[in-house]
């Protein structure tokens, strides 16, 4: 008689678990058991996935018994923690890899699955209310995928929702949790512009920014900053000091992009640039974007820095640094760029060597062909 096969035990020593199986519900109609089906896959059936956009009472009886189900918010956990898995021999390297690829196949479609349950329910104050209990018991990972289908409309989230979510901001900081700090951030912001920075002002101070977890937090705050058009302007001031760091500094310079600056920031921003001793860091196009829009010749060095590198892709704001700030300097080295691209035979119509050219033509000859017609004249007599 053959032995039956007992199914290999789940390495967890490194915190890796799989979900609880998930019951199967009984139903009826044929449109919901399309609906439980793509659920349980974690999507695929495009008929299930119009049904869920507008749900018929079947289906949304089905989705308040799916989503009550406390398996349907067990997601598992697959943690990766690269140093760890570094620090392994290769066996156990292989293991690890393995046992993370085992959970990951029953998490993706359980996340899916929690994730359309809820964006469907959703829709109606009864399922709101569902999914709004199941994110205040559920875990961190299930807490996201539950943001994440509530903020897909955002404009229809109230203040209690709002301030549930953003409790996600002061959840464990892992390097898989920088995307639901940041549901936590925007809710925190969201739920009353007008008193945000006094609430997440702090966030950035350098007590709060001691630790990695603080710094990831004081991450998902500048990310929600450099959303705002037009954020409170003593945001500047508690921005400013984070670019004295190498990795904040480079979600500070997109976080200022709505904050009003003057000349006062141009040593500041040219300190960022030189963090590193070795080199001028001309390829932080953020940072050159707002010293272009101060236009101070203080920051002119940096431009030509940038205009040696032969960098395409800064070539638009120091084209934008020269039209605000027409400086010898920039004029002397822009000159030099356009004959060095005619000699290499770049075509005339690269719209960067068009918009040099106009640059450069005298402010009161018209252009032929990106040329200005004072030039041509000159060169052609001598």
């Amino acid at each position: 008689m053959a032995k039956k096969k007992i199914a290999p035990t789940l390495e967890t020593r490194w915190g890796h678990r799989m979900p609880d199986p998930l019951p199967e519900l009984a139903v009826d109609d044929d449109e919901a058991a399309r609906v439980q089906r793509h659920l349980r896959e974690g999507g695929g059936d495009p008929e299930a996935e119009r049904a869920l956009q507008a749900p018929s009472p079947p289906v949304t009886d089905l989705l308040l018994r799916y989503l009550a189900l406390p398996e349907s918010t067990d997601l598992g956990s697959a943690p990766w923690d690269q140093r760890t898995c570094d620090a392994l021999d290769p066996a156990g390297r292989r293991l690890y890899r393995s046992t993370h690829r085992k959970v990951e196949v029953v998490r993706h479609p359980r996340s899916w699955g929690l994730f359309f349950a809820a964006r469907a329910l959703a829709t109606s104050p009864e399922g709101r209310a569902l999914v709004l209990r199941r994110f205040r018991e559920g875990t961190p990972d299930a807490r996201e995928q539950i943001a994440r289908a509530l903020t897909e409309v955002p404009e229809r989230l109230d203040f209690v929702e709002l301030d549930a979510l953003s409790t996600m901001l002061d959840g464990d900081a892992t390097p898989d949790s920088l995307r639901a700090l940041g549901y936590g951030a925007w809710a925190a912001y969201r739920r009353d512009p007008a008193t945000a920075f006094e609430r997440l002002a702090p966030r950035l101070d350098a007590g709060a920014i001691d630790d990695p977890a603080g710094r990831q937090r004081a991450i998902a705050v500048l990310v929600v900053l450099s959303k705002e058009t037009r954020p409170d302007a003593r945001w500047g001031g508690a921005i400013r000091p984070l670019l004295r760091d190498r990795l904040l500094g480079g979600y500070a310079v997109w976080a200022l992009d709505g904050c009003p600056l003057d000349a006062s920031w141009v040593e500041d921003l040219l300190a960022y640039l030189h963090l590193d001793p070795r080199v001028v860091n001309v390829f932080d196009l953020q940072a050159l974007k707002l010293l272009a829009g101060l236009a101070d010749t203080r920051a002119v060095g940096v431009f030509l820095e940038a205009l040696a590198k032969n960098s395409s892709s800064a070539l638009d704001v120091v084209l934008t640094s020269f039209e605000r700030l027409p400086d010898e300097r920039l004029r002397a080295a822009f000159a030099q760029w356009v004959e060095a691209r005619e000699r290499e035979g770049v075509p005339p119509d690269w719209p960067p060597l068009v918009r040099a050219r106009a640059l450069l033509a005298p402010r009161d000859a018209p252009l032929v062909h990106g040329h200005a017609i004072g030039r041509e004249f000159t060169s052609l007599n001598g």
